[in-house]
């Protein structure tokens, strides 16, 4: 049957132009939200390298990299200067803990870059999950380990036979892990992780702690995710002491 001229569009013509108008709809929002995402990993990869060169600023100023408080650089908006920093704090040197693009503070860490004796390394699971080993030297005598963590659950660390982190003592979102441990002449780090695959731990060991061997620092973003760990956009993105890390 011929629709006469004139004549407006039938139910079934509409229903198809509905249909086609919501597809392409979809596929622009989706093209949307991958620029947009894009966009916030340009402006968080910006930021940490901003705050990276203000942190410099704070240790040119008062000798030493500023406290970590609460796991973020809040102890830069501090006016007065933080406890054990004496002559030199300049506080404050932000208006506001930063948050990064996602609505996550930046994490911030100190780590003992003066005595490092290991590390800091990543670890991830291994396929199959079995113990891989790190060997390192040292001067005989204490130290201590330091473990942070991107949402490992379970994993053990060993050191010289001794058992310092259990897989009890895993839980998710527990990031940062300093324990006392006895270092000998020649040593060897175990490492298991049984957890997925893209979570990992930076571990690291350090001679006896100095407060002026604070010289070192781990800031970045969590990504997407709002959580350790994570792939694509939810990638962490992580700043160690003079370097990026992989994903930055």
């Amino acid at each position: 049957m011929r629709r006469d001229r004139g004549a407006g569009f039938t139910l079934l013509e509409l229903l198809i132009g509905i249909c086609i108008l919501v597809i392409l709809g979809a596929f622009g929002f989706a093209l949307i939200s991958q620029v947009s995402q894009r966009t916030k990993v340009v402006v968080a990869k910006t930021s940490i390298t901003q705050y990276v060169m203000l942190l410099d600023v704070v240790k040119s100023d008062a000798n030493y990299y500023p406290p970590a408080i609460n796991e973020t650089l809040e102890s830069l908006t501090y006016t007065a200067a933080p406890t054990g920093y004496g002559k030199g704090w300049r506080g404050p040197y932000l208006k506001a803990t930063p948050i990064d693009p996602w609505g996550t503070p930046y994490f911030y860490n100190l780590i003992y870059e003066n005595g490092i004796i290991f590390g800091p390394t990543q670890c991830f699971r291994s396929t199959p999950p079995k113990y891989q080993d790190f060997s390192f030297t040292a001067t005989p005598g204490t130290g201590t380990l330091i473990m942070d963590n991107f949402e490992l659950t379970a994993c053990s660390v060993i050191l010289n036979g001794i058992e310092i982190i259990s897989e009890s003592e895993f839980k998710v979102y527990d990031l940062h892990v300093e324990k006392p441990v006895t270092l000998l002449a020649n040593n060897i780090l175990s490492v298991r992780a049984r957890s997925n695959k893209k979570s990992y731990i930076l571990l690291g060991v350090t001679a006896p702690l100095i407060f002026g061997n604070r010289t070192g620092y781990i800031v970045g973003s969590y990504g997407s995710d709002k959580t350790g760990c994570g792939a694509g956009f939810a990638k962490d993105l992580i700043w160690i002491t003079g370097q990026a890390g992989t994903d930055f």
